[in-house]
């Protein structure tokens, strides 16, 4: 294989053949630029003991050296990103030696957004853009595996401090991009009560006078009355709405919606019955990290699913240079893109009909006609082993060598799933006419991208586990004081702050490091020794 012109590409190629299992291609050291030593120290280590060590000793490498990490996987996101995420093992690495450029209509995307929201993070943009086009396909495209059906719908979850990263500012280019495609009938109100919004979502919901007005626009969000994109500034209102009696089963909707049934039925007492077909709700939220600290404390939303479904996503590098907006600027060529590949799919449409009776009165009825089955999605040579590889990795072997949390098995569970419905959407972006095919380097990209999405959810899980121990070290450090001289055993300090003995103990610990706390042994009334925590 000839050298390229840009010693950062030769660096880039090299080192995507050796993590592919392949031996040194014709690309010397001396032709990669600032990257030479290394090169030439993994073609060193794959001369003497192979694939595997290159692999381990790229992962080493690459968690101390951002510019490292991203070469694999281009100006996209890093492919190891974390020393906190396991790395994965060699087999799932291979499909890397693919990386290709695909995914046009994101880049472009990215590049107008980073103009329209300077301040705003890339990785917003880049899961905004993915976001619109997942709202585009509307359930019209689906991937088959055995007797599932997975359709390219998203949960995201920005999460960063209030005025610095620009949030609402990154939201309002996602919106306008959408709005001049002319996909405001898949857009759910901004504003409005959860019932309400899940009431929105029934294809038979009749207008109001106000709707009336406008039926024309009404009825296209009727044809697309399930198939919806919810963008919800500060999402932490959401997630707290959760936990009210009045808002019963809307988590475990939220839930049952991510997986896109053709058929669901919602009867509370609050809303009464709402019937929803052919589900398909993509969702992308905003929020800091005071507000989230709550619910990423609660373990229920770690097990049941909620952040399973979430990607959750926090920046972890921003610029401090202050970057101002341009003086103008027009969405007209992105949002014509995306308005192509909607258009690349089969529209149904929606009327308001006149039915009668069982008493031969006439009703007004919403009745949806022309609604395409999904598209099947094809998978190139080489994605069904690159996919299966990858959900072998994470959903695991990683697993079951014990290093990763056990609340996080349910994320890890589905970052095949993810990084499958990432390829279909990047795919889409490329195909010209139906049938959309997903190519190899589609998956690359898609696996570079979960996998930074990987890096995240650790950063975000031991931050809220470091807040957890914290917590709980304080209601400890309280109980001990109140006991006074006389001391509390560890048995009455986990009923009091009711907490298991393995986590009291270690923050029983780390508190007597510090020398806040005290212990000695004693016996009780059964003469068997136990130890007494008191004040220092």
């Amino acid at each position: 294989m000839l050298a390229s012109e840009s010693p950062t590409g030769n660096a880039r190629t090299a080192l995507r053949h050796l993590l592919g299992g392949n031996p040194p291609n014709g690309i010397g050291p001396e032709q990669c630029g600032a990257f030479g030593p290394v090169i030439g120290s993994l073609y060193q280590i794959h001369a003497k003991d192979g694939t595997p060590a290159v692999v381990a000793a790229y992962t080493v490498a690459a968690r101390n050296d951002p510019a490292l990490a991203q070469l694999v996987s281009g100006d996209g996101p890093a492919l190891v990103s974390s020393a906190a995420a396991p790395a994965l093992p060699v087999e799932a690495l291979a499909v890397m030696a693919h990386a290709a450029p695909c995914g046009h209509w994101l880049d472009q995307y990215v590049a107008f957004a980073q103009q329209a929201a300077p301040m705003t993070p890339r990785l917003l943009h880049e899961a905004a853009g993915l976001f619109a086009v997942s709202a585009a396909v509307a359930r019209r495209l689906v991937v088959r595996a055995g007797l599932l059906n997975i359709y390219p719908n998203l949960y995201f979850l920005f999460v960063s401090p209030s005025t610095i990263d620009h949030k609402s500012t990154g939201l309002r280019v996602l919106e306008q991009v959408m709005r001049g495609a002319g996909l405001d009938h898949l857009l759910m109100p901004r504003k409005g009560t959860p019932q309400a919004l899940v009431m929105d979502l029934d294809p038979h919901k009749l207008p109001n006078e106000r709707q009336l007005r406008d039926i024309d626009a009404y009825l296209a969000r009727r044809a697309f009355a399930a198939q919806r994109a919810w963008i919800r500034e500060e999402a932490s209102a959401l997630f707290a709405s959760l936990k009210q009696e009045f808002n019963a089963g809307l988590l475990e909707l939220i839930l049952e919606l991510y997986d896109c049934p053709d058929g669901y039925d919602d009867l509370t007492v609050s809303r009464g019955e709402t019937r929803i077909e052919r589900a398909y709700l993509s969702f992308f939220g905003v929020s800091t990290p005071s507000e989230m600290q709550a619910h990423f404390a609660n373990q229920a939303f770690w097990t049941n699913g909620l952040w399973a479904r979430c990607v959750v996503l926090t920046p972890r590098e921003r610029s401090k240079d202050f970057v101002f907006f341009p003086a103008a600027l027009d969405p007209a060529a992105v949002a014509d893109g995306l308005r192509q590949i909607a258009a690349r799919f089969p529209t149904p449409r929606a009327e308001l009909a006149q039915v009668r009776d069982a008493h031969g009165n006439e009703k007004p009825f919403i009745q949806v006609h022309d609604v395409p089955a999904p598209a099947d999605a094809r998978l190139g040579p080489g994605v069904w082993q690159a996919w299966e590889a990858y959900s072998r990795a994470t959903g695991h072997t990683l697993l079951y060598g014990g290093s990763v949390d056990e609340e996080l098995y349910a994320c890890y569970g589905r970052f095949g799933t993810l990084a499958i419905k990432v390829a279909t959407l990047l795919a889409t972006m490329d195909a010209q006419q139906l049938p959309v095919t997903v190519e190899v380097r589609h998956f690359a990209r898609a696996q570079a991208l979960v996998e930074s999405w990987r890096a995240g959810l650790h950063t975000v899980w031991a931050e809220q586990s470091q807040t957890l121990d914290s917590r709980l070290g304080e209601r400890l450090l309280k109980q001990v004081r109140k006991a006074g001289p006389g001391g509390s055993t560890t048995r009455d300090l986990c009923r009091a702050v009711r907490a298991n003995a393995k986590d009291v103990g270690e923050a029983l610990t780390i508190l007597e490091k510090a020398g806040k706390i005290g212990s000695h042994a004693t016996t009780n009334s059964r003469n068997r020794k136990v130890e007494l925590w008191s004040a220092e």
